[in-house]
């Protein structure tokens, strides 16, 4: 992207344009430039009429024009008019002798960007009065193309069908897109501020959603990265096996899904769990085919039930006795190697 500073008029060229009668001021302008070609680099069109003004904008892009003014001039006028209706908004400076301040000052108002006595023609005043107003209309005109161009590509990123997500320099999140908030099932208030590092990217598809939210104190963001790693716990020895979400990931994983976790301390932990959608194909029978028997289906194996938490571990293993199966129960990992012991014919490796 383009830099400018205050060397830009130093490095490229000026494109001039005077316009009014005086050949004098064109020959003096011209000398002027050529002396100063160290600090300003410049080439001088001159323009009589209206008509030459039309002409050469056809021909040429301009950096700035200078319009000799002497009051009730109709000529600077017509053309200050025309060239705004056009939309050309290359600065306007108006080079004046004995005319009122106040007269100046409404033309300034109606469009020229400033007002220079005749006098200073020759002098470095004028030199840095170009200067000026011509960087000062590259700098509009590259915050404009920026601007422009910024616009253009926040509009195709928010109707991108790819997901987009902008980050700080210490990677906290500060923009996603639709495409971000339609796939991974997070909102941008819920994601600005964080760090990508937890999410795991979900591939374009249909899924099921099964969020769970808590108001608690949070996941460290130390603890984050490890949460899913077998006999992982926080809790004290005894109190946990650390198996519960190991589990818990393995069985998404084998089941096609994916789990993701947003948790922020003091506020809550969110956990966002996708299972691949999967629709059942519609049987059709032939008329006096027997129906296909539709009761549960019982089970006839038996399943070890590794769980700390007696609210979660009894009604687990109540819904697999009533489909059915054995159902051994284990309050820790140590009791649960006991029972693979006991029984040794009912579990292979």
């Amino acid at each position: 992207m383009e830099c400018l500073d205050k060397r830009d008029s130093a490095v490229l060229p000026l494109n001039l344009l005077l316009v009014g009668p005086r050949e004098e001021d064109y020959f003096l302008i011209r000398d002027v430039l050529n002396r100063s070609k160290q600090t300003l680099v410049g080439n001088l069109d001159h323009a009589h009429s209206l008509a030459e003004i039309e002409t050469r904008l056809e021909s040429a892009t301009y950096d700035l024009v200078l319009f000799q003014y002497e009051s009730s001039d109709q000529l600077m006028a017509a053309a200050l008019r025309r060239l705004r209706q056009q939309g050309r908004t290359m600065p306007f400076l108006i080079l004046a002798e004995g005319t009122p301040e106040t007269e100046l000052i409404d033309w300034v108002g109606a469009g020229a960007c400033e007002f220079v006595d005749r006098d200073e023609l020759g002098r470095e005043s004028f030199l840095r009065t170009i200067r000026s107003a011509a960087n000062l209309h590259r700098r509009e005109e590259h915050f404009k193309n920026t601007e422009q161009m910024l616009r253009k590509l926040h509009s195709a990123v928010e109707q991108s069908v790819d997901m987009v997500m902008i980050t700080d320099v210490v990677g906290r999140i500060e923009y996603v897109n639709p495409a971000f908030e339609k796939t991974t099932g997070y909102n941008r208030d819920e994601v600005l501020g964080l760090t990508p590092r937890i999410l795991a990217f979900v591939p374009p598809g249909r899924y099921v959603l099964l969020q769970v939210t808590d108001s608690g104190c949070g996941i460290p963001p130390e603890q984050l990265p490890h949460i899913f790693e077998p006999f992982y716990t926080t809790k004290e020895q005894g109190k946990g096996t650390g198996l519960g979400l190991a589990t818990l990931y393995g069985i998404v994983k084998q089941s096609g899904g994916f789990v993701w976790v947003n948790s922020e301390p003091t506020v809550g932990t969110t956990f966002k769990i996708y299972f691949p959608e999967v629709r059942c194909k519609e049987v059709v029978t032939s008329p006096g085919a027997s129906e296909v028997d539709s009761s549960p289906v019982h089970g006839s194996e038996t399943i070890l039930v590794v769980e700390d938490e007696e609210a979660v571990r009894e009604p687990s293993c109540e819904f697999l006795r009533q489909g059915g199966y054995t159902v051994l129960e284990a309050t820790n990992g140590k009791d649960a190697l006991a029972l693979v012991d006991t029984h040794t014919g009912l579990f292979t490796s």
